[in-house]
C-alpha cells in the first residue's frame, strides 16, 4: 500500500481540532451564561426597584392622608385643638421650623361607631423591623386617644402599626404654617439600590379652618395701661394636673390669701434665673396687631401655661388645662411648646400666663408670630391691663 492510500483511509479529527472545538464551545457556553446572568440580575433589580417604589408610594399616600387632617376639630367639640402638629428629633426634643425631625405627631378629632367624638394623636417614625436589627428601616405609626393633644389617655401602651419598609432615611421638615416636607431614602432588599424621594403634605385644616376661636373682650369704659400685672408666689404650684377646676382650687394656689408680690411689667417673659420654688402669674389683655392665625410659644424651665379669651378670666374660675393656648406643664428642663389661635386685628383678648420654677435656675420665654409677623418676644404695644383692678 502506498502512502497516499494509507492517509485516505484515516478518519476523525486531530488533537488540535478537538482542543479548538472545546475552546469554542466553552466560549459559547460562557457567553450564554453571562448573558443569562445579566438578564437575571436586571430582572431581579427591576423587581427590587419596583418593590421600593411601591413601598414609598404607599408611605407617602398614608402620610399625606393623615397629616392633611391635622388640627381638625369637630364642630360639636368645644375644646380647642391644643397642638395640631409637633415634631421631635431622635432624642425626644422639640424641633423648630426648617430643621430636620425624626418623629411627627398630629392631633385631630375622630368619630367612633357610636358617633362619639374622640380626639386622637397619630405618631409616625422609623423603627426596627425586629429588636435584633441594627438599623431602623420600617416606617410605623401609633394611634391613641388624648385629651390635650400631648399625652396618651389610653390605659395601655399604643400598638405600633407598620406602614412601609426598606427605609434608609426619613426626615420631616416644616418650612411654613401648613406644609410638612419629607426627605426619604429607600434601599432595596438586596442593598444594591438607593433612591431619594421628596414629598410634601398639605395640612388643610390648619390653613383654611380656624384652629380655635377666641372671644374678644369689651374694654369700653376701662382704663387700660400698657403692660401686664405680675404676681409672684413663694411656692411651685404647677405639679397638679388640674389646679384650676373651680374657685376653691384657684384660691388655694393663687388666691389673695397667698399674699403675692404685685408688680407691673412690659413683658411676660422671665429671662433671668428664677429662684427655686417660685411661681408667677401675668394678667392683662393682648391686642392683636393683625387678623389671622397666631402661634404662641413658651420655652420654659419648669412648667408654664398660657390662656387667652374667656378661659383667662381673673379670677380664672373657668380655667382648666385643656383650654390652654400653650400647655407646657410639668417639671422639666428648658422645653418649648406652642399653640394656635385665630385673632382679629385691634381686638383685645384676656390673657393669663402662669410660670413656675421648682429647683435649679428657671426661665420662661413667651413669644408669638402671626400674619406678616415673624416670631418675636416683643410685646410692646400688645399688652395692657385694667389699672382699676390690676388685671382684667
Amino acid at each position: 500500500m502506498d502512502l497516499k492510500t494509507k492517509h485516505s483511509l484515516q478518519f476523525g479529527v486531530s488533537l488540535a481540532e478537538a482542543l479548538m472545538a472545546v475552546i469554542i464551545s466553552t466560549l459559547v457556553m460562557s457567553t450564554a451564561y453571562h448573558i443569562y446572568n445579566s438578564f437575571q440580575k436586571t430582572f431581579v433589580r427591576q423587581i427590587n426597584h419596583n418593590i421600593i417604589k411601591q413601598e414609598v408610594r404607599f408611605a407617602i399616600h398614608t402620610l399625606q392622608r393623615d397629616i392633611k387632617m391635622a388640627g381638625y376639630r369637630h364642630i360639636d367639640n368645644t375644646t380647642n385643638i391644643q397642638r395640631a402638629v409637633y415634631l421631635e428629633d431622635s432624642d425626644g426634643n422639640e424641633v423648630s421650623d426648617t430643621n430636620e425631625a425624626d418623629t411627627v405627631y398630629i392631633c385631630l378629632d375622630t368619630i367612633d361607631s357610636s358617633n362619639n367624638i374622640q380626639r386622637k394623636i397619630i405618631r409616625y417614625e422609623l423603627r426596627k423591623a425586629q429588636s435584633t436589627d441594627v438599623n431602623k428601616t420600617v416606617l410605623m405609626k401609633q394611634i391613641y386617644n388624648t385629651t390635650n393633644c400631648v399625652d396618651n389617655s389610653d390605659s395601655g401602651t399604643p400598638t405600633w402599626l407598620p406602614v412601609a419598609k426598606y427605609f434608609k432615611k426619613f426626615k420631616i421638615i416644616k418650612y411654613n404654617t401648613n406644609i410638612l416636607n419629607f426627605e426619604i431614602q429607600m434601599e432595596d432588599p438586596a442593598g444594591q439600590i438607593i433612591e431619594k424621594y421628596n414629598a410634601a403634605a398639605f395640612m388643610r385644616n390648619i390653613s383654611y379652618v380656624r384652629t380655635a376661636d377666641v372671644n374678644s373682650a369689651d374694654v369700653s369704659g376701662l382704663t387700660l395701661t400698657a403692660g401686664a400685672v405680675e404676681r409672684t408666689y413663694s411656692q411651685y404650684v404647677l405639679d397638679d394636673s388640674s389646679p384650676y377646676d373651680d374657685q376653691s382650687d384657684y384660691d388655694a394656689y393663687f388666691g389673695a390669701s397667698q399674699s403675692p408680690t404685685i408688680a407691673t411689667v412690659t413683658s411676660i417673659s422671665r429671662n433671668a434665673n428664677v429662684a427655686t420654688t417660685t411661681s408667677y402669674t401675668m394678667t392683662g389683655y393682648f391686642r392683636a396687631p393683625s387678623t389671622g392665625i397666631f402661634t404662641f410659644y413658651i420655652n420654659s424651665d419648669d412648667g408654664s401655661y398660657l390662656f387667652l379669651g374667656d378661659p383667662a378670666n381673673n379670677p380664672p374660675v373657668s380655667i382648666n388645662l385643656s383650654n390652654a393656648v400653650v400647655n407646657n406643664g410639668g417639671k422639666h428642663s428648658a422645653l418649648e411648646r406652642s399653640g394656635r389661635f385665630y385673632l382679629e386685628k385691634d381686638q383685645y383678648y384676656k390673657l393669663f400666663a402662669v410660670f413656675g420654677n421648682d429647683t435649679g435656675p428657671g426661665t420662661a420665654i413667651f413669644s408669638y408670630d402671626g400674619p406678616n409677623i415673624t416670631k418675636t418676644t416683643n410685646f410692646t404695644g400688645r399688652l395692657f391691663y385694667n389699672s382699676a383692678t390690676n388685671g382684667h
